[in-house]
C-alpha cells in the first residue's frame, strides 16, 4: 500500500474549518479527494461516510434531514450524487451554525456547483484539490515555495536547490495512480480516463452535441499546453467557430482539466482586462504519450 503524502491544501481546509459550518473540496477526477479526506490531519477521525455506497446513497435518499444529523462532525464524499442533502445541510446549517461541521467532497461536477451556489450561499466555502504537485510528491511542504520565496525577496535566487524536471516526470503529470507508480502503463490508464471523462462528466452533465469535435479539441488543447491562447487559431483546428470553442474550453475549465493562466502585471486593474493567457492542460500526458 502506497504510503499517505500530505497534500497543501491541508492546511488551508483546516483553516477555513474553523470558521465555515461547509467547506466543500472538488478537483479533477481520480486527484486524490477520498484519500485526502481519509488520511489529511484535521479530516482523518471525523465521521465519513461516501455516496458510491449504494446503501448510504439509498439512506439519504430516503431521509436526507435525518441522514445529515450527526452529533459529530460529518464528510460526506461524492455528495454530487444526492443533491436532496444540499437543502437538509441548509436547514441543519440555519438550525445550529457550527464551524467545520460538514465537509463535502466530489469529483468535477457542475449540479453540485450549481447547488451550492443556490442552496448553501453564504454558508460554504468550496477548495480545489488539484494533481500533485512536486512539492507534495517529494514531501518537501515544509519548505518555501520558489514562487513564494521570490515575491517575499523581490527578486529570484540566483540558484535554485532541487531536483531536475525530467521528461518522464513530465509524462506522468501528477494524478496519484500515474505519479505514485500504481500503474504500469500509463498511456492506456491515461486513455481510459478520456473515456470516462467524455462518456460520463461531460455527456451526463452538459450540453455537448458533438463529443468528437470536443475530444478533437481536448488534444489541441493539450499541445497548446504552457502556449499563449488564441480561441479563434485553437478553433480554426478544431473546426469550431470561435463561440463554440470558447464554450467547450468553459468546459474544460469548470471540470478542471484545463485552467488558464492570467499574466502577472504590477497594477491589478489591469489583469482584469483583456488580456493574453496561458491554457495548461492537466491531461497533456494522453496526447505527449504517443499513443493514439
Amino acid at each position: 500500500m502506497t504510503a499517505y503524502h500530505r497534500r497543501s491544501l491541508g492546511r488551508l481546509v483546516r483553516e477555513v474549518l474553523a470558521d465555515m459550518p461547509v467547506v466543500v473540496i472538488t478537483g479533477l477526477r481520480q486527484s486524490g479527494k477520498s484519500t485526502f479526506l481519509q488520511h489529511e490531519k484535521g479530516l482523518a477521525g471525523r465521521r465519513y461516510v461516501s455516496l458510491d455506497d449504494f446503501a448510504q446513497l439509498a439512506a439519504a435518499r430516503s431521509d436526507p434531514d435525518g441522514f445529515v444529523q450527526s452529533e459529530e462532525p460529518l464528510t460526506i464524499d461524492e455528495a454530487q450524487k444526492c443533491p436532496e442533502l444540499l437543502p437538509a445541510i441548509k436547514r441543519a446549517v440555519d438550525r445550529a451554525r457550527q464551524p467545520g461541521h460538514f465537509v463535502l467532497s466530489g469529483s468535477a461536477n457542475f449540479a453540485l456547483l450549481r447547488g451550492i451556489s443556490e442552496s448553501l450561499a453564504g454558508r460554504a466555502l468550496y477548495l480545489t484539490l488539484y494533481p500533485f504537485s512536486r512539492r507534495e510528491l517529494h514531501e518537501r511542504l515544509d519548505t518555501t515555495p520558489f514562487i513564494r520565496r521570490t515575491f517575499e525577496d523581490g527578486k529570484p535566487p540566483r540558484i535554485v536547490a532541487g531536483e531536475k524536471v525530467s521528461p518522464s516526470d513530465v509524462l506522468a503529470g501528477g494524478l496519484p495512480p500515474v505519479c505514485l507508480g500504481q500503474v504500469q502503463r500509463p498511456w492506456i490508464w491515461f486513455k481510459g480516463y478520456e473515456q470516462t471523462y467524455l462518456e460520463r462528466d461531460v455527456r451526463g452533465l452538459t450540453r455537448v452535441g458533438d463529443l468528437v469535435s470536443f475530444r478533437n479539441l481536448l488534444r489541441l488543447a493539450a499541445l497548446r499546453t504552457a502556449q499563449v491562447l488564441t480561441i479563434s487559431e485553437l478553433g480554426r483546428d478544431a473546426k469550431l467557430n470561435a463561440a463554440t470553442t470558447a464554450r467547450y474550453l468553459s468546459v474544460l475549465e469548470a471540470s478542471f482539466v484545463v485552467q488558464r493562466l492570467a499574466p502577472y502585471l504590477s497594477n491589478r486593474a489591469s489583469r482584469l482586462d483583456q488580456v493574453p493567457e496561458v491554457v495548461r492542460v492537466r491531461l497533456g500526458p494522453l496526447c505527449a504519450s504517443g499513443r493514439d
